[in-house]
């Protein structure tokens, strides 16, 4: 399923004042583009508390972790196009485990990224509502996620289409 917008864009001439979004299921064809987006990602304070290491290893395992999620369903990772480039996507674990059986389906988002220059146009929340609706046709019970405390931003947006607060997870810096 594929959903199409039009937002428009504050500072930009005329010519650029509409913008077409499509947000669609992702291809191995995408994945050079993903990996783009994702080393942005690692390294957005206004995402993550502090930079994630891009270094080949963990590049490897991130293209191998997409390149598995593509091929299972393709539906797992949505990603937001203008203009033939991507400017945001979302990853989705549909079928997540634990080591417990839970009695229930449930699902892990891990990832939701636009660009800055795309940010605060409804991206994200398009991003969210054509996963949680491939979800739904899935019979998935429950989705989950994860977000910095600090990006309220993010936060607000997700509260926004249901989310609740579920569980917190707590850390104590160790290294002196």
């Amino acid at each position: 399923m594929q959903y199409r917008w039009c937002t428009k864009l504050l500072g930009e001439d005329a010519s650029q004042a509409n913008m077409t979004v499509t947000v669609r299921s992702a291809t191995k064809e995408d994945t050079a583009e993903l990996l783009e987006l994702w080393k942005g990602f690692m390294n957005d304070v206004e995402s993550l508390d502090r930079p994630i290491p891009v270094h080949l290893e963990n590049v490897a395992r991130w293209k191998q972790f997409i390149s598995k999620l593509i091929e299972q369903d393709p539906r797992q990772i949505q990603v937001a196009e203008r203009d033939d480039t991507l400017v945001g996507y979302l990853v989705c674990q549909k079928v997540a485990t634990t080591h417990l059986d839970m009695g229930y389906n449930w699902s892990y988002i891990s990832d939701i990224y636009v660009t800055p220059a795309h940010r605060r146009k409804g991206l994200g929340k398009r991003l969210l509502q054509a996963m949680l609706d491939y979800l739904k046709s899935e019979k998935v019970e429950q989705a989950r996620l994860a977000v910095w405390c600090k990006n309220g931003v993010a936060i607000r947006l997700y509260k926004q289409l249901g989310f609740k607060e579920h569980m917190n997870i707590l850390q104590i810096d160790l290294k002196e």
